[in-house]
């Protein structure tokens, strides 16, 4: 099966690890300029790891340890990979406290797009905060959710610029999308997260 190429967009895979030694690995899609080289498509990753670190790590649970964005241009065929470090000066620790989450439990969050009815909306899914911070149901308490809430709109604020003059002089964008199967994609215009709480099992066989 060919590799899939996505006109204009890159893909960064944020890597975390919990202490017990468990990788964490959140996956997003970015549109780009598509004239853009190497050297700036590193750049724009960095741009979106640094927010990631300073937004949502500190959100994470104690015992998450940030360690990087490895990115993947999906514009062509043998698309450059890279890996940008943990930016320093930026949270690379999670800083929520107190009792721990069940294991397997995760925050869904809902990637919101304008697509037209039919179109498949994006997801993710995010270390839990502490076990405190859901009822005996599985909900998240009204203040943890607007808190993870507040932090997902100004990353995605943030990870948002354009318009930008490229190389060519023609106006570009960069903004988080969601890829689909047929390399087509859908700009995201809110994340939400939802208020019960999920679960992604690992696997043990």
């Amino acid at each position: 099966m060919p590799p899939l190429v996505a006109s204009d967009v890159v893909q960064i895979s944020m890597m975390g690890r919990w202490t017990n030694g468990h990788p964490v690995i959140n996956v997003l899609h970015y549109r780009v300029d598509a004239a853009i080289g190497s050297v700036e498509v590193a750049s724009e990753v960095e741009d979106v790891v640094q927010n990631w670190q300073s937004q949502m790590v500190p959100e994470f649970r104690d015992n998450y340890r940030f360690e990087g964005g490895a990115y993947l241009d999906l514009r062509t065929a043998d698309g450059e990979t890279g890996v940008i470090p943990p930016v320093p000066g930026e949270p690379t620790q999670g800083g929520s406290t107190g009792a721990s989450a069940n294991p397997g439990d995760a925050l869904l969050v809902h990637k919101r797009t304008s697509s037209s009815r039919g179109v498949r909306q994006g997801r993710m899914y995010l270390p839990p905060p502490g076990g405190s911070a859901m009822d005996e149901n599985g909900r998240l308490d009204s203040l943890t959710l607007n808190a993870v809430n507040t932090r997902l709109a100004t990353f995605l604020a943030n990870t948002t610029q354009g318009p930008i003059t490229d190389p060519t002089g023609s106006e570009a964008n960069r903004y988080m999308v969601v890829l689909h199967k047929d390399g087509t994609n859908t700009k995201v215009t809110s994340l939400q997260c939802d208020s019960l709480i999920a679960s992604q099992r690992r696997r043990v066989r």
